[in-house]
C-alpha cells in the first residue's frame, strides 16, 4: 500500500491507505485538521479495539514525543509574553495526550513484533503554575474594569477568574456585584397589529410572549438580561399612582421607564399577515419494468400509471421592530423581520401492475392524502418563527 505523508507544525504522521478501524480513521482526519490531543485519544481508542495495529503504533511512537515538545515549546513562549490562558491550554493539552496513552498496556506491533511503550510527559508544576497566573491575571482585570465603573465587562473578567480557579479570593462576590449591576431590565411590549388581520386574536400579545420565552430559553442571554412583562409594568404603575399611562409607546418609554426601573423598551408593529393555497399540481407519469414470468417462460413487461398531488400552502408574516433606551430616550435599534412558512404536501396513487413502480413512486403512493395546517395554525407558526429571530435580535444586543 501507499503511504500517504502529512505533515502539521513540523510533525510527519505517515498514514498507510487501506482499511482498518474506524477510530484509526477519526484519528487520521483529526491530525489533518490539527487536532494533536483528538488524534491521540483516536489513536489509543484504535489500540484498546485493535491491540498491536501498526499504524497506530506507529504514529504514536514517532509523533506524540515530537507533540510534546513543540506544545513545551509554545507553552514557555506564552508564559514569558504573559499570555497565561495559551500556556495553561497548552499544558493541559500535554497533560490530555500523556494521560490518554497513560493508561494503555504495552503494544506488540503487529508487523515488527517488537514490545513498545510510549512516552509520558509530566507537566502537572506547569499547569498548575499556568492555572493560577491565569486566575489571578483575569482577577486584576476584573478589579481594573469595576474602578473604571465598567460593571459588565468586570463581571466577564471575575468569571473567568472562578473558570480557572473557584474559589478564588473574592472572585465569586466581586462577580455577582458586578453582574447585578450591569444587568439590562427589558419590557417587551404587544406588538401592534397593523396588518388588518383582527381575527387571529391576540397574536401581537403572542409574539411578545414568545420572544421573551425563547430569549430566556437560552442561558446565555440571561446572565445580563431581565426581562419585565407588561403584567408586571401594569402593576408598577398602578403602584405609583402614575397618570396617563394606561398605553406606553416610543414617546413615553423613557418617561415612563425611569420610575419603573426598566433600561429598555421593546415595541413592535406587525406589519403584513397573508396565506396562500393554491390549487393542487397535479401531474401524470407512466412506467414500465421487465419481470420474470416464471421457470421456463419469457419475461413479461408490466405498466403503471402513476398520478402525484402535490399541495402548498404558504403563510407570510412581517413585523418591524424598536428598541428604545431609556436613559437617552432614544431609538437604539431598529429592523424588519420578514418570515414565510411553507409547507408542502406530496402523495401519488397508481393505477396498473404494482410490481412496475420504481422504489420512489411506492414510497410517494404509499403516502396517505393529507392537506396542509387550517390559516390560523400557519400564521401561528410564521409568527413563532419570527419571535424566534426577534429573540436573537434583541438578546445579540445586551449580551
Amino acid at each position: 500500500m501507499k503511504p500517504l505523508f502529512v505533515a502539521l507544525a513540523g510533525l510527519t504522521l505517515v498514514v498507510i491507505v487501506g482499511c482498518g478501524p474506524a477510530s484509526w480513521s477519526h484519528a487520521e482526519r483529526a491530525f489533518k485538521a490539527g487536532d494533536m490531543v483528538a488524534a491521540v485519544q483516536y489513536a489509543v481508542q484504535t489500540l484498546r479495539e485493535e491491540p498491536g495495529y501498526a499504524d497506530a503504533v506507529d504514529f504514536l511512537s514517532r509523533e506524540l514525543p515530537r507533540a510534546y515538545d513543540d506544545y513545551s515549546v509554545r507553552a514557555q513562549r506564552a508564559e514569558r509574553a504573559g499570555d497565561w490562558d495559551e500556556a495553561y491550554r497548552l499544558y493541559s493539552d500535554i497533560l490530555a495526550m500523556s494521560d490518554a496513552v497513560r493508561g494503555l498496556p504495552p503494544q506488540v506491533h503487529e508487523d515488527t513484533k517488537q514490545t513498545v511503550t510510549f512516552a509520558t510527559k509530566d507537566v502537572e508544576k506547569e499547569y498548575q503554575n499556568a492555572r493560577k497566573n491565569a486566575a489571578d491575571k483575569h482577577y486584576k482585570a476584573g478589579l481594573s474594569f469595576e474602578n473604571q465603573g465598567m460593571a459588565k465587562d468586570a463581571a466577564k473578567e471575575f468569571s473567568r477568574t472562578l473558570d480557572y480557579i473557584n474559589p478564588y479570593e473574592d472572585a465569586a462576590e466581586r462577580y455577582e456585584k458586578n453582574r447585578q449591576a450591569a444587568v439590562k431590565r427589558i419590557a417587551v411590549m404587544p406588538f401592534d397589529n397593523l396588518s388588518g388581520k383582527d381575527y387571529y386574536g391576540a397574536i401581537g400579545t403572542v409574539v411578545a410572549d414568545r420572544l421573551i420565552s425563547d430569549a430566556m430559553s437560552d442561558p446565555g442571554n440571561m446572565e445580563f438580561l431581565e426581562f419585565v412583562t407588561r403584567e408586571k409594568i401594569d402593576d408598577l404603575i398602578r403602584e405609583l399612582k402614575f397618570e396617563q399611562t394606561s398605553y406606553v409607546d416610543p414617546a413615553s418609554a423613557a418617561k415612563i421607564g425611569k420610575l419603573l426601573g426598566i433600561h429598555s423598551f421593546v415595541f413592535g408593529k406587525i406589519t403584513s399577515i397573508s396565506t396562500d393555497y393554491p390549487p393542487d399540481i397535479v401531474a401524470t407519469y407512466e412506467e414500465k419494468d421487465e419481470i420474470s414470468g416464471g421457470k421456463d417462460k419469457p419475461k413479461k413487461i408490466v405498466r403503471a400509471t402513476v398520478t402525484t398531488i402535490t399541495r402548498r400552502a404558504t403563510a407570510r408574516f412581517d413585523c418591524s421592530y424598536q428598541i428604545v433606551d431609556v436613559t437617552r430616550g432614544t431609538i437604539v435599534k431598529s429592523g424588519n423581520v420578514p418570515r414565510r412558512e411553507i409547507v408542502e404536501i406530496k402523495f401519488g396513487r397508481y393505477k396498473g401492475d404494482k410490481e412496475a413502480l420504481s422504489h420512489a413512486s411506492r414510497e410517494l403512493c404509499g403516502r396517505r392524502e393529507t392537506y396542509p395546517p387550517p390559516d390560523d395554525e400557519l400564521v401561528n407558526q410564521a409568527a413563532m418563527s419570527a419571535a424566534r429571530e426577534l429573540a436573537r435580535e434583541v438578546a445579540g444586543l445586551f449580551r
